[in-house]
């Protein structure tokens, strides 16, 4: 299996290198390393598998192999939705990646943002990988070299030979891996039944809607990974016939297609992630304890489902009956269950399953509590509650004065929707959670305090309505309260060690922030205010101390017409400012001047703002610039002062008719990107002095649009040394 699995991720990985989206996000780098890694290690996994019988070292060298390697698969498919994207979009308009990269802003939010998490996920994986490559070395295995004669590696069709492939391939005696991507539209509704693959070790099928797979199982009788995207609509009939397989993502249960939940009893080999699916379909227990997941010791992740309508009738006590017949391998080291309707879950939930790293119920909305040995579980380092109606305490065990509380190797706590919540533990004792890193909880009304974080670093909540304070927090770094109450935000000032803070808000909150709320906050790098739809000034020493502060992003605060005049001094540090949807805004502070170190500015949806402050000629160190969403007829002069800007964006501005000629004073501009600006007629000529200039985007301007039509528009001459153009017609 891992041979299979390694070599459909090598082929994903190149696709996404050769593509250029590597360099889209910043990852391409590790993209490589990690090719280069599974290159190594895959040359010696056929001796490897050979040996694992004879060898217990070699066998769990593997089986880390197997896991680290589901974590891959999983963040190679995050990568491939994301490239799907973009590729249509990039191909609609005639764009490459390798073009469109040139161009994007390292600072959009959403770039950002999915670039960090990729990078930070690859980065992980990667040094785990490489750890794996380099203990190979003492097994002293065999490199096996494959015989390009003999061995089909790859194949490429169009969309209309593609019905006739599977006559090609008909005695594909030496096909190995066979991968299928967004074929649906090509086949119809399903596969042909001829498939004759008998040496076919990996089937995988990804991004296809409502697919069948109807075919003679027996035809692929030595397919070790079975691969299937969400949307497969159902699990062929009679898969446990395959009893060489190793790997099943997905197994629906399909009564009215033949397929029973027992098929899995054969499946003994399986391991790695299995995601059980319509377990309502389920009619006995007896039928559930035929699928055996107790014997399949190999498992490292289980999910279970049930679906339901929201006001459908369901039989809780089998339910109940059906969970406990699931019973899965105490080797087990990640379970989800899903919308399970019991009243209690299952009873073979006990502290022997020494393994288990992460559990998540979701949407078990009947549950009146979680199994008492969760909290004494000693390897559980992540908990995830999710829509669970009936629940009130996490940890609902009574410990009679015993000396260790529960949930002791715990970081990671995740709790959303749970209405009935009122406590973390529903005996207050201080050694409860102590290991708990990270708390996110949300969706809670009638939580009413949390207790003693001692190790917590970071914390968001938010719609917790009866919460008033927070709890002592000595190694809190990151705050995030959204939806509050005034005196949850007094409780700020406490926390010294904060480096980043983010604070939203409803209707109900005031016309202004508690006074010196922020004072404390020495070690703040990171400020965001969102939401606040009430208020209406700042306090002009808001910001004093926050001297360390690198980053103040302020959206949605409607009812702001102005900031204080000495508000951003002293703020040495800052690099990134963000102004957002305020839309009563109509000047900016004096004390702009003063923001000597910054680097990118972003001023968006303000309508009303009228004015910019002189002391913007300042802002020597400013780099990157978008305004947007402005009644302004002409740019503020005092932007030509800006002798490191290299990226300007101009949306927005429907009253804008002209550029102004002191554009060409901005000799560092390498990209310029000009939106929705109906108005706009022309470009002005001291755009041809711009000679670092990079990239021009235009889009919805149609005036502009007409004038800059390649080789032939009455501006192109002005614009034809740029090197990379980007004209966009208002329906993209």
């Amino acid at each position: 299996m891992a041979e299979a699995l390694l070599t459909v991720m090598l082929k994903n990985l190149n696709s996404l290198i050769q593509k250029w989206f590597g360099l889209l996000w910043g990852v391409n780098k590790e993209m490589e390393k990690l090719s280069s890694i599974l290159s190594t290690i895959r040359a010696v996994l056929e001796d490897a598998e050979e040996k694992q019988l004879r060898n217990r070292a070699i066998k769990n060298w593997l089986q880390k192999l197997r896991d680290v390697s589901g974590e891959l698969d999983d963040i190679l498919d995050e990568c491939s939705a994301e490239a799907s994207l973009l590729e249509y979009k990039m191909q609609r308009f005639g764009v490459s990646p390798k073009v469109k990269a040139s161009f994007l802003s390292c600072l959009n939010p959403k770039n950002t943002r999915f670039r960090f998490q990729i990078a930070k996920k690859m980065e992980d994986v990667s040094e785990r990988l490489d750890d794996i490559a380099k203990e190979r070395e003492k097994f002293h295995l065999r490199e096996v070299v494959e015989d390009p004669k003999h061995v089909q590696d790859e194949c490429t069709v169009t969309k209309s030979d593609l019905p006739d492939v599977f006559s090609t391939f008909y005695n594909g005696k030496s096909l190995r891996t066979l991968q299928l991507t967004r074929i649906s539209g090509c086949m119809g509704d399903g596969l042909p039944h001829r498939l004759y693959f008998p040496t076919l070790r990996a089937f995988d099928i990804r991004n296809d809607r409502n697919l069948s797979l109807e075919f003679k199982l027996n035809s692929i009788s030595s397919l070790i990974n079975f691969g299937c995207c969400r949307s497969l609509n159902h699990t062929p009939s009679n898969i446990g016939k395959l009893s060489c397989l190793r790997s099943l993502s997905r197994f629906i249960v399909d009564r009215r297609r033949g397929c029973y939940i027992d098929e899995l009893g054969s499946l003994l080999k399986l391991g790695g992630s299995l995601r059980i699916e319509h377990l309502e379909k389920v009619k006995s227990p007896l039928e559930a304890k035929k699928a055996n997941l107790v014997g399949k010791t190999n498992l490292q992740r289980l999910h279970l489902h049930w679906y339901y309508n929201q006001n459908e009738i369901v039989d809780q006590k089998l339910n109940e009956q059906v969970l406990d017949a699931l019973e899965p391998p105490l080797t087990l080291k990640l379970m989800e269950i899903s919308n399970f309707r019991g009243g209690h879950l299952p009873h073979w939930f006990n502290a022997n399953f020494e393994n288990l790293v992460s559990i998540c119920f979701n949407g078990c909305k009947n549950s009146l509590e979680l199994p008492t040995a969760m909290g004494k579980l000693p390897s559980l380092a992540s908990l995830y509650l999710r829509s669970m109606d009936c629940l009130r305490y996490v940890d609902n065990e009574s410990y009679n004065g015993q000396l260790i509380g529960g949930f002791f190797r715990l970081e990671t706590l995740v709790i959303d929707c749970l209405p009935n919540l009122e406590r973390l533990s529903r005996e207050e004792r201080s050694d409860i959670f102590p290991r708990v890193s990270y708390l996110s909880i949300a969706g809670c009304p009638k939580l009413i305090s949390l207790p003693s974080l001692p190790s917590i670093e970071e914390l968001r909540t938010g719609r917790c309505d009866k919460l008033t304070s927070l709890p002592s927090l000595p190694s809190i770094e990151v705050l995030g309260i959204g939806v509050c109450n005034e005196t949850v935000i007094e409780s700020v000032s406490n926390l010294y060690t904060l480096t980043s803070l983010y604070i939203s808000s409803n209707d109900d909150f005031g016309a202004s922030f508690p006074d010196g709320f922020l004072h404390n906050l020495t070690a703040c790098k990171s400020l965001e205010i969102s939401g606040f739809t009430k208020l209406q000034y700042l306090p002009s020493d808001m910001l004093i101390d926050l001297t360390a502060l690198e980053e103040i992003s302020i959206s949605r605060c409607d009812m702001l017409e102005c900031f204080p005049t000495a508000i951003f001094q002293g703020l040495v540090s800052l690099k990134n400012m963000q102004i957002v949807n305020c839309t009563k805004l109509k000047s900016l502070s004096d004390s702009f001047g003063d923001l000597t170190a910054l680097e990118s500015l972003k001023l968006q949806g303000c309508p009303e703002l009228e004015t910019f402050p002189n002391g913007l000629n300042n802002l020597s160190s400013l780099q990157y610039l978008t305004l947007s969403g402005s009644k302004l007829a002409a740019l503020p002069e005092n932007l030509k002062h800006l002798p490191s800007l290299k990226d300007l964006e101009i949306s927005g501005f429907p009253s804008l008719e002209k550029l102004p000629d002191w554009l060409g004073d901005l000799t560092s501009l390498e990209s310029l990107d000009v939106d929705d600006c109906p108005n706009l007629e022309y470009l002005p000529k001291c755009i041809q002095h711009l000679t670092n200039l990079q990239s021009l985007i235009i889009e919805d301007c149609p005036k502009l649009t007409k004038r800059c039509r390649r080789g032939i528009g009455e501006d192109w001459h002005k614009i034809a040394h740029i090197p990379r153009i980007f004209v966009v017609p208002a329906s993209w």
